[in-house]
């Protein structure tokens, strides 16, 4: 992919977040504002019976990046259709577990995909079987305590050994005391092939730190995609 350039010359990134009920747009819209300056983003909202009503999409949209006019809605059918046209480094997919299952499956067929990245508008305490099976398919997944991840981690390590989980700070919360933009992994966003797969995200100036990855395996293809110059 070949994104427009940066002041300083180098080249923007996308995200593009994709949205189903009220609570999970508001949840991927906070947490696309929290992206560094280099990085543009675009949010659809699925047709999909939990759909938000124009009321409710305003108030979630609230002190976020996006307005409801900019917002495109997006049938499902369509989806491979927007991210051909959009070309994001990263999609975002702040939907419900089966909503997210099934999306994943259309985007990972795409050659050279986007990164896929899920997560929860909350804290999921205790981790359940079928929150990681609805999001086997993504390969990085945000949560939000450290708990969630020790907890997420025991049931990756057999139900998706290849899903790379991330801690962030709930993004509806305001950032007293930002975090480090450390990785507990020890490695800094983007600067290796192998952390790549998670590193795309990038969110470390806004309260974002990587977790230690179930795996992430040198060499693999999504882990390398970036460093292809997409």
């Amino acid at each position: 992919m070949t994104g427009a350039e940066d002041a300083s010359g180098g080249r923007r990134r996308r995200l593009l977040v994709l949205g189903d009920s009220d609570s999970y747009v508001k949840w991927g819209a906070a947490l696309a504002s929290r992206l560094p300056p280099h990085w543009d983003a675009s949010l659809s909202v699925m047709a999909t019976p939990v759909a938000p009503s124009e009321r409710q999409l305003a108030v979630a949209l609230a002190g976020t990046r996006f307005d409801a006019d900019s917002v495109r809605p997006l049938d499902l059918h369509a989806v491979r259709e927007r991210v051909a046209e959009y070309r994001p480094d990263a999609v975002l997919l702040a939907l419900r577990g089966p909503f997210v299952r099934v999306v994943a499956h259309e985007l990972c067929s795409l050659e050279d995909r986007p990164v896929l990245v899920s997560g929860f508008p909350g804290l999921t305490i205790p981790a359940v079987p079928k929150a990681v099976i609805y999001r086997e398919l993504c390969d990085l997944v945000v949560l939000h305590s450290r708990r969630e991840v020790r907890e997420f981690r025991g049931l990756g390590a057999e139900l998706a050994p290849r899903l790379d989980l991330g801690l962030a700070m709930l993004p509806f919360l305001p950032a007293v005391l930002p975090v480090a933009a450390d990785t507990l992994a020890g490695e800094t966003a983007l600067a290796g092939a192998h952390r790549a797969r998670a590193g795309v995200a990038g969110w470390d100036g806004g309260g974002y730190r990587h977790a230690m990855p179930v795996a992430a395996e040198p060499g693999d293809r999504k882990s390398t995609r970036l460093d292809r110059g997409r």
